[in-house]
């Protein structure tokens, strides 16, 4: 399922159409449970991943500008500028109005906040991508926060209060997780939705086995398993689980890889 179109359609169908965003979503949701038995919660999971991938990807971006601005007033402070001549800036009065110039920048970027530029340029069907010649449609964070609001309102419609615990919840994996697992070739990339496991699915047992202690997501003793299976579009995880801890015995080969991710 791809989720990435489902969310890039609905943006294109109330930019078009002036369809509301609830109704959109409300909608597909029943089409999918018809005529392709996507239970609702597995719907609303995915589609609720895929826009939060956005959110993440715009929301680092905002903090990758705080940080250079970060570095800029501390090479300032520390005397570690040159000036255009190649020549290390000395002089105190220079130094400190460059501290000033790049602190006044930061608070700019501060007080604007993340409903200014910051935005994610999509392809057509719905993947983020950094060429123009792919470029289809540009979602701005206040966009983003409008398909998410209204995401979980439609869900809200759809399954009783009781049952939208824990179990049912979405999972956002640290961006710095998701880098290290592509680098070490375990998924193909990490903005496509469900995400691609390219190792054994044993592996991606253990995979969410660690990461449900190390992320802190169990539930008691009760992993959290529902929301990684929409997350990697698989079924049965528990089982392999159960099966390395309860019958062999034996961690799939290349459990030690998946160990060092949370080091």
């Amino acid at each position: 399922m791809n989720y990435n179109k489902i969310i890039i359609d609905g943006y294109n169908e109330n930019r078009t159409q002036q369809t509301a965003y609830v109704s959109y979503f409300k909608r597909v949701a029943q089409i999918l449970k018809r005529d392709s038995f996507v239970e609702f919660t597995d719907f609303f999971n995915g589609c609720i991943l895929a826009v939060g991938k956005y959110k993440n990807y715009i929301e680092s971006q905002y903090n990758k500008e705080i940080n250079e601005h970060d570095y800029m007033i501390t090479c300032y402070k520390q005397g570690r500028v040159k000036n255009e001549q190649g020549v290390l800036i000395t002089n105190k009065t220079e130094l400190d109005e460059g501290v000033m110039k790049w602190e006044e920048k930061k608070q700019h970027i501060i007080k604007m906040g993340l409903s200014s530029d910051y935005k994610c340029e999509l392809s057509e069907k719905g993947d983020i991508v950094e060429s123009l010649f792919d470029r289809r449609y540009t979602l701005y964070y206040t966009d983003i926060v409008y398909l998410e609001d209204a995401i979980t309102q439609a869900q809200s419609e759809f399954i009783p209060t009781g049952t939208n615990t824990k179990e049912a919840q979405q999972i956002i994996l640290p961006d710095n997780l998701l880098k290290s697992l592509q680098e070490n070739g375990f998924i193909k990339n990490t903005i496509d939705m469900p995400l691609t496991w390219l190792k054994s699915k044993s592996l991606l047992a253990y995979f969410v086995d660690v990461a449900n202690d190390k992320l802190n997501l169990k539930h008691g003793q009760k992993r959290l398993i529902k929301p990684f299976e929409t997350m990697f579009n698989v079924s049965g995880l528990g089982g392999c689980i159960n099966e390395y801890k309860n019958k062999t015995g034996q961690y799939p080969r290349g459990h030690k890889d998946i160990d060092s991710l949370f080091v």
